[in-house]
């Protein structure tokens, strides 16, 4: 259900950007293109982005308890003193399509440990918001075509 409701919502920002651009056919230019000229990114891109900003803020103290105590650094649960585990979250196991793996706690703390530690570990929330959007972007830029996860 979820998933369905999202590729309707891409669907409408691509007709957007084909109305805002004026571009009349799907041949005439590629979405990708138009989402370049407009500056835009997919909106299931735009959610990874407000969860990612979500746990940044968690980590930094500016979240209710009742989301931050689902977040666990590594190092707060290992013996072990590893290179970047003050940085880092425990994914909950859980079977993604039965236990709960599409639950927040799962899927962003995937998100949060796929980001390379040089974003994790800036102090702003906006320069954190800017870096993950160019991050975001810079893996688009060389694609032919969106695909939905």
């Amino acid at each position: 259900m979820f998933n369905s409701n999202i590729r309707r919502v891409f669907r409408l920002q691509k007709r957007a950007a084909r109305v805002i651009l004026d571009v009349k056919t799907a041949r005439d230019e590629r979405t990708v293109d138009l989402f370049n000229k407009l500056d835009w990114l997919p909106f299931y891109e735009e959610i990874n982005v407000n969860k990612l900003c979500l746990i940044f803020k968690c980590l930094h103290g500016q979240c209710p308890e009742y989301i931050s105590s689902k977040l666990i650094h590594v190092n707060d649960i290992s013996v072990r003193s590893l290179r970047y585990s003050h940085i880092t979250l425990r994914c909950p196991k859980s079977n993604r399509a039965t236990e709960g793996g599409k639950t927040f706690a799962s899927t962003s703390t995937s998100l949060w440990n796929s980001l390379p530690p040089n974003i994790r570990s800036f102090d702003s929330i906006n320069v954190f918001k800017e870096k993950c959007v160019k991050l975001i972007k810079k893996g688009y830029a060389n694609i032919e075509h969106f695909t939905i996860s």
